[in-house]
Protein backbone atom coordinates (compact mmCIF):
# COMPACT_ATOMS: atom_id res chain seq x y z
CA UNK A 1 0.00 0.00 0.00
CA UNK A 2 2.57 2.62 0.51
CA UNK A 3 4.17 2.36 -2.61
CA UNK A 4 1.49 2.52 -4.31
CA UNK A 5 0.81 5.57 -2.38
CA UNK A 6 4.37 7.15 -2.81
CA UNK A 7 4.21 6.25 -6.49
CA UNK A 8 0.85 8.19 -6.71
CA UNK A 9 2.11 11.29 -4.62
CA UNK A 10 4.96 10.84 -7.58
CA UNK A 11 2.46 11.06 -10.50
CA UNK A 12 0.20 14.17 -8.86
CA UNK A 13 4.08 15.88 -8.13
CA UNK A 14 5.30 15.30 -11.95
CA UNK A 15 1.47 16.68 -13.11
CA UNK A 16 1.47 19.92 -10.95
CA UNK A 17 5.11 21.01 -11.81
CA UNK A 18 4.01 19.70 -15.15
CA UNK A 19 0.88 22.08 -14.80
CA UNK A 20 3.60 24.73 -13.69
CA UNK A 21 6.05 24.58 -16.11
CA UNK A 22 3.20 25.33 -18.76
CA UNK A 23 2.05 28.41 -17.20
CA UNK A 24 5.39 29.96 -16.16
CA UNK A 25 5.76 29.51 -20.30
CA UNK A 26 3.05 31.48 -20.81
CA UNK A 27 3.49 34.13 -18.50
CA UNK A 28 7.66 34.65 -19.25
CA UNK A 29 7.97 33.74 -23.06
CA UNK A 30 6.69 36.94 -24.00
CA UNK A 31 8.75 38.91 -22.42
CA UNK A 32 11.59 36.78 -23.47
CA UNK A 33 10.10 37.47 -26.49
CA UNK A 34 9.93 41.06 -26.41
CA UNK A 35 13.39 41.08 -24.94
CA UNK A 36 14.83 39.59 -27.65
CA UNK A 37 13.12 41.99 -30.27
CA UNK A 38 14.74 45.02 -28.84
CA UNK A 39 17.94 43.41 -29.04
CA UNK A 40 17.48 42.73 -32.39
CA UNK A 41 16.42 46.07 -32.71
CA UNK A 42 19.87 47.74 -31.41
CA UNK A 43 21.85 45.05 -32.97
CA UNK A 44 20.13 46.24 -36.29
CA UNK A 45 20.43 50.25 -35.11
CA UNK A 46 24.60 49.46 -34.70
CA UNK A 47 24.41 47.60 -37.51
CA UNK A 48 22.98 50.91 -39.97
CA UNK A 49 25.44 53.17 -38.03
CA UNK A 50 28.55 51.00 -38.91
CA UNK A 51 27.64 50.61 -42.48
CA UNK A 52 26.91 54.70 -42.03
CA UNK A 53 30.29 55.12 -40.67
CA UNK A 54 32.15 52.54 -43.24
CA UNK A 55 30.13 54.39 -46.34
CA UNK A 56 31.72 57.57 -47.57
CA UNK A 57 28.12 59.25 -46.99
CA UNK A 58 29.06 60.90 -43.76
CA UNK A 59 27.17 64.37 -44.47
CA UNK A 60 24.02 62.99 -42.90
CA UNK A 61 26.05 61.98 -39.33
CA UNK A 62 28.19 65.06 -39.38
CA UNK A 63 25.05 67.36 -39.52
CA UNK A 64 23.43 65.34 -36.74
CA UNK A 65 27.08 65.65 -34.04
CA UNK A 66 26.97 69.42 -35.12
CA UNK A 67 30.93 68.80 -35.74
CA UNK A 68 32.30 72.43 -37.20
CA UNK A 69 33.50 72.76 -40.48
CA UNK A 70 36.84 74.35 -39.80
CA UNK A 71 38.10 71.02 -39.19
CA UNK A 72 39.46 69.07 -41.53
CA UNK A 73 37.50 66.59 -43.35
CA UNK A 74 39.70 63.50 -42.18
CA UNK A 75 39.54 64.17 -38.81
CA UNK A 76 35.90 65.17 -38.57
CA UNK A 77 35.32 61.25 -40.05
CA UNK A 78 37.58 60.30 -37.40
CA UNK A 79 35.72 62.01 -34.75
CA UNK A 80 32.57 60.54 -35.81
CA UNK A 81 33.67 56.98 -35.96
CA UNK A 82 34.75 57.31 -32.45
CA UNK A 83 31.32 59.54 -31.13
CA UNK A 84 29.34 56.25 -30.51
CA UNK A 85 31.88 54.41 -28.57
CA UNK A 86 32.48 57.25 -25.76
CA UNK A 87 30.31 55.21 -23.56
CA UNK A 88 32.98 52.60 -23.26
CA UNK A 89 36.56 55.12 -23.22
CA UNK A 90 35.08 57.35 -20.88
CA UNK A 91 37.61 56.83 -17.39
CA UNK A 92 39.73 54.01 -19.91
CA UNK A 93 42.88 56.28 -19.82
CA UNK A 94 44.91 53.40 -21.99
CA UNK A 95 41.38 53.26 -24.28
CA UNK A 96 41.46 57.46 -24.56
CA UNK A 97 44.76 57.78 -25.34
CA UNK A 98 44.82 55.24 -28.11
CA UNK A 99 41.86 57.16 -29.36
CA UNK A 100 43.32 60.01 -29.10
CA UNK A 101 46.42 58.97 -30.75
CA UNK A 102 44.18 58.14 -33.61
CA UNK A 103 42.29 61.22 -34.02
CA UNK A 104 45.59 63.41 -33.54
CA UNK A 105 47.94 60.63 -36.15
CA UNK A 106 50.50 61.68 -33.46
CA UNK A 107 51.87 59.46 -30.50
CA UNK A 108 49.57 59.67 -27.27
CA UNK A 109 51.03 58.50 -23.89
CA UNK A 110 49.34 59.41 -20.16
CA UNK A 111 50.92 58.58 -16.70
CA UNK A 112 49.99 59.32 -13.59
CA UNK A 113 51.14 61.94 -11.44
CA UNK A 114 51.05 63.54 -7.87
CA UNK A 115 49.45 66.84 -7.96
CA UNK A 116 49.48 69.39 -4.88
CA UNK A 117 46.37 71.76 -4.25
CA UNK A 118 46.65 74.14 -2.43
CA UNK A 119 43.15 75.17 -0.27
CA UNK A 120 41.95 78.44 0.16
CA UNK A 121 41.05 78.48 3.51
CA UNK A 122 39.33 80.98 5.53
CA UNK A 123 41.11 79.80 9.10
CA UNK A 124 44.79 80.16 8.82
CA UNK A 125 46.84 78.06 10.64
CA UNK A 126 47.85 79.79 13.98
CA UNK A 127 49.09 79.37 16.98
CA UNK A 128 46.95 81.94 18.93
CA UNK A 129 44.08 79.64 20.26
CA UNK A 130 41.15 77.81 19.90
CA UNK A 131 38.61 78.77 16.67
CA UNK A 132 42.01 79.51 14.93
CA UNK A 133 41.93 76.59 12.70
CA UNK A 134 39.38 75.05 10.23
CA UNK A 135 39.19 71.06 10.79
CA UNK A 136 39.57 69.68 7.97
CA UNK A 137 41.31 72.39 6.19
CA UNK A 138 44.14 73.56 8.22
CA UNK A 139 44.78 71.27 11.29
CA UNK A 140 44.36 67.89 9.60
CA UNK A 141 46.11 68.46 6.16
CA UNK A 142 47.54 72.41 6.54
CA UNK A 143 45.89 73.58 3.50
CA UNK A 144 47.69 71.00 1.05
CA UNK A 145 46.10 68.40 -0.38
CA UNK A 146 48.12 65.77 -2.38
CA UNK A 147 46.17 63.39 -4.70
CA UNK A 148 46.74 61.35 -8.36
CA UNK A 149 45.70 62.45 -11.00
CA UNK A 150 46.08 60.86 -14.35
CA UNK A 151 47.47 63.64 -16.97
CA UNK A 152 47.67 62.52 -21.13
CA UNK A 153 50.86 64.03 -22.23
Amino acid sequence: MTIRYALKKKQEILSFNAKQKIYANILFNPIENAIFEKRVDVERFENEVLSLLNSYSLEGLLDFYKIDDQLALDYRVRLVKIIPLLHSIVGNFQLTARCLQYLLQEHVSFEITDVLKNIQSSATPSREGLGSSACGDTMIINGIIRESVPTIL
